[in-house]
């Protein structure tokens, strides 16, 4: 293997680990936005009522496998097309693709930490046992199909703004810690914006108590009259990605030169 790609897949999977930790509080109290419709402050007092700071933490263990798997896997088959390609944005398709698939391999985990981060750790554990025993290994796949959308519409983005901002940004023009950060945060909010309202649905089918169908999903999330924001924990999630996905890159490109 190609040292810069052996070195890619060792900095993405620190950068991205040490990433999900730092921020995961706050991931926490967006997906009880995302369920449950409320305002930032209100789910932050829901969360701590329950089990104090201890609460914002339940599933980090399987988000921090699951998020460091991938992106050891998107960093080293980005290095990888990317050294093989004689023409830049050329592997996009390729890369997103990769990340797809890892995202599918790894969807039992998202579940999981999802149930347990909106539920808490107990009741989120008791409701995939319960499911589980009724319909059996398909239920830690539940939330599959927009899992595999966020992933392949969100990474392709991701990456179609990285590339090009990395491309056009000359390092003579900016700082290289600046450019990173910034390239990062650019990508990180057009992706965003564009993939919400399948990350809610996600949420919800992965987190209910019962199997609850998408289109039931739909209707009682985004018609509903009381509260039909398809936008709700965007501007949280929003800054946690932009944030994230800044100092990942940073912290990507800092390993990866050092290694």
């Amino acid at each position: 293997m190609d040292k810069s790609v052996y070195n890619n897949i060792i900095a993405g999977g620190i950068a991205g680990v040490s990433n999900v930790y730092l921020t995961y509080p706050l991931r926490t109290v967006v997906k009880i936005q995302y369920v449950e419709g409320l305002t930032i402050i209100d789910s932050i007092k829901k969360l701590y009522k329950q089990n104090k700071l201890i609460r914002f933490y339940d599933g980090v263990k399987p988000t921090l496998f699951r998020v460091g798997f991938g992106r050891c896997l998107e960093a080293g088959s980005y290095s990888y097309f990317n050294n093989n390609s004689s023409k830049q944005f050329n592997n996009i398709i390729e890369v997103s693709t990769i990340a797809t698939i890892s995202k599918l391999l790894l969807t039992p985990l998202d579940t999981m930490s999802n149930s347990y981060q909106v539920n808490g750790k107990k009741l989120g554990k008791k409701y995939l046992i319960n499911k589980y025993n009724n319909q059996g290994i398909k239920s830690l796949y539940y939330g599959l199909v927009p899992n595999l959308l966020i992933s392949f519409i969100g990474h392709y983005i991701w990456f179609s703004s990285f590339s090009y901002l990395d491309y056009n940004i000359k390092d003579e023009i900016i700082n290289n810690n600046i450019k990173n950060g910034l390239i990062g945060f650019s990508s990180s909010i057009v992706s965003d914006i564009v993939i919400n309202p399948i990350r809610i649905i996600k949420t919800i089918k992965q987190s209910e108590k019962k199997n609850t169908s998408y289109l039931e999903i739909i209707e009682n999330t985004f018609y509903n009259k009381i509260n039909k924001n398809i936008f709700r924990g965007m501007y949280l999630r929003t800054f946690i990605n932009a944030f994230n996905s800044s100092i990942y890159v940073i912290l990507w490109k800092k390993i990866e030169s050092s290694l």
